[in-house]
């Protein structure tokens, strides 16, 4: 365990270049969207919550700047009294710096929609943007209408909304337990519509598919939630659905009562490389503290195969606190660090830096295997925002990626805030977030991996450090589900723009396969996790000796010997005159077996000195130096 400068002399099982450029998740600025701010001229009333849904419906009109749709679920149009919660959704016409230049209400009474909302139907609880589906090359919008009470009690419903380049409404489909050509079957207070994502084309008819969130099904247990895949026509109408519960559709993952799993979704792409998109879902009761999943889907809509991201699994490393509510929003933000990987949002509302419930987000970099390679966190105290929150605002309720909003090549998030009072209590806000590179506190150039018998030899090399403290070293075996740990730390050189290198040696691993990743530290405590290496531990079927490590030593060194039948072994140090200055080993070693030993410097002169092991079947030296 050690900083070294040195050549390398092992033998080499894996090598793996890392990232040498910028980290994200810091906001380089942001603009927020209220009854107050950013050129939003709508009139908002107390309690309409505007920002519980977000959704980026595209270009509509032309002028090369994603437009928003933010949701209103307890606007009052049309029920003539107040607490009617008929709700509304407002078209954002955006501009490149954030701010609105212009909008348009859907609601039951305007903006050209028919569509017959009733008391407390919550109309734009969820929202997502479908692309073009009728063929007219304006974008159209889907709208969750969670406790609409087709078929009975707060079922819900969704509408497909074919729209106009002005944001009106040309006409529109429901989606419920009673129209559209849906035959799944929702039960009283299930909540479809809660949530709303455009899939792309599951099963190559060319028509965007959705996903749908029923956040309080009870499929396996009390309010444990579920999720419909909807195979959509192009008039808006379902030609078939499956369910993903924790009964139906193929998830074997465990959700504890109510987890309300599908309170989010969101589209991944294809993030395993199947050609078939896949989801994520959020489940933000579940565990205590949240969870998001990653799900492999098939082209049927059931799921391959899951990952769970949360507190204590897949690969996680922000501190969750009991109900912040981690995965009640996730939002796809395509491949943010250039890894080919898509990355994720995740929303925690009821998280409390600053104080209570105001809210946070995270930025999750990810593996292709659905688990989390880094962490960064978004928050009244992290991250760089400098907007005032305030407590209560549930900053992170909801999620929306507009991909590269202000052209600086770098994907922007936006952010729902729906209990915030500008205005007046509880009217909301959205923050349109300007996401930027952070300066990595070290500049990795390269990271490898080495097998040497049952030991691993790692080394690194970086271009750069800023405050750095150095490095744990951790590592996993990949078989089984052991988790990660850490085998020691590695000093770093602070701050330098000087070339460093570093070497770190793990002894006596079982045989298997092995993952092993940098912790690198601030000496503030803030720490970043580097890409990870893999490496298979091996024993030889043939005669092995390795190199001695550290060469030089002081005071001890190492090495390691595999036999390839049983037999006798001597292996001694001799000086340069040829006397034996110390007995490592001699006795009998069993085939395949590989043994490490170590040699100790203590009391020997500095030089050089001859390490000697003599078999039935071979010999071999080493030579090695005594430093002091």
């Amino acid at each position: 365990m050690m900083k070294a400068k040195m050549g390398w002399g092992w033998m080499a099982a894996f090598v793996l270049l890392l990232f040498s450029g910028p980290v994200f998740g810091q906001v380089a600025g942001f603009q927020k969207i209220s009854d107050t701010e950013g050129g939003f001229t709508g009139t908002l009333d107390d309690l309409d919550v505007f920002g519980n849904g977000l959704a980026v419906v595209g270009d509509l009109d032309g002028d090369s700047v994603p437009d928003l749709v933010v949701g209103a679920p307890l606007d009052d149009d049309g029920g003539g009294a107040s607490f009617s919660d008929f709700g509304a959704v407002y078209v954002l016409f955006m501009n490149a710096d954030g701010t609105v230049k212009g909008f348009q209400k859907i609601s039951a009474t305007a903006g050209g929609f028919s569509g017959g909302l009733g008391i407390l139907d919550n109309f734009g609880a969820g929202a997502a943007g479908i692309g073009d589906l009728d063929g007219d090359s304006v974008p159209d919008l889907v709208v969750g209408a969670p406790l609409d009470d087709d078929g009975g009690g707060d079922r819900g419903a969704v509408y497909v909304l074919f729209l106009n380049t002005d944001g009106t409404v040309k006409g529109h489909q429901k989606i419920s337990d009673t129209e559209g050509g849906f035959t799944g079957t929702l039960h009283d207070q299930d909540y479809f519509g809660w949530s709303i994502a455009a899939l792309g084309d599951l099963d190559g008819d060319t028509v965007t598919d959705l996903a749908v969130g029923a956040r309080v099904d009870d499929d396996g247990g009390t309010n444990r939630g579920a999720v419909w895949i909807l195979f959509m026509n192009t008039d808006g109408t379902v030609k078939a659905q499956q369910k993903i519960s924790a009964t139906s559709g193929g998830f074997t993952g465990s959700l504890t009562d109510f987890a309300e799993f599908g309170v989010s979704v969101a589209p991944l792409g294809d993030f395993d490389g199947d050609t078939v998109p896949d989801l994520a879902v959020g489940a933000d009761r579940d565990d205590d503290t949240g969870s998001a999943w990653v799900l492999f889907l098939n082209a049927d809509g059931t799921v391959k195969a899951e990952q769970e991201i949360n507190a204590t699994s897949g690969g996680f490393t922000g501190n969750l606190d009991s109900g912040d509510g981690f995965g009640f929003a996730v939002a796809p933000l395509g491949d943010f660090d250039g890894d080919t990987v898509p990355d994720l949002a995740v929303g925690a509302p009821l998280d409390d830096d600053g104080g209570p419930d105001r809210g946070a987000v995270y930025v999750l970099l990810m593996n292709a295997d659905g688990t989390v390679r880094n962490t960064y966190k978004i928050s009244d105290t992290e991250g760089g925002f400098t907007g005032a929150l305030d407590d209560l605002d549930h900053f992170g309720w909801t999620l929306a990626a507009p991909g590269d909003f202000d052209g600086d090549s770098v994907p922007d998030l936006v952010a729902g805030a729906p209990l915030d009072d500008d205005g007046g209590p509880d009217r909301g806000a959205a923050y349109v977030l300007f996401l930027d590179d952070a300066v990595l506190p070290v500049e990795l150039a390269a990271f490898e991996a080495y097998a040497d018998g049952p030991a691993v030899a790692l080394r690194w090399r970086t271009a750069s450090e800023t405050n750095n403290a150095g490095f744990t070293v951790e590592g996993r075996r990949m078989e089984g589900t052991e988790p990660w740990r850490s085998f020691g730390f590695v000093e770093g050189a602070g701050t330098t723009t000087e070339a460093h290198s570093y070497a770190f040696r793990i002894e006596d691993l079982p045989p298997g396969p092995y993952r092993f990743r940098l912790r690198q530290i601030d000496f503030d405590g803030t720490f970043t996790f580097g890409p990870e290496v893999e490496v298979s531990v091996t024993v030889p079927g043939r005669f092995f000796l390795s190199d001695v490590y550290p060469n030089p030593l002081n005071p001890q060194a190492r090495f390691t010997l595999a036999v390839p039948r049983t037999q006798a072994v001597n292996a001694s140090l001799y000086d340069l005159a040829g006397r034996r200055v110390r007995l490592l080993f001699d006795g009998v070693m069993a085939a395949g077996e590989a043994r490490t030993f170590v040699v100790d410097g203590a009391g020997l002169p500095s030089g050089v000195y001859v390490l000697r092991v003599l078999g039935e079947t071979f010999a071999a030296a080493r030579a090695m130096v005594v430093l002091k």
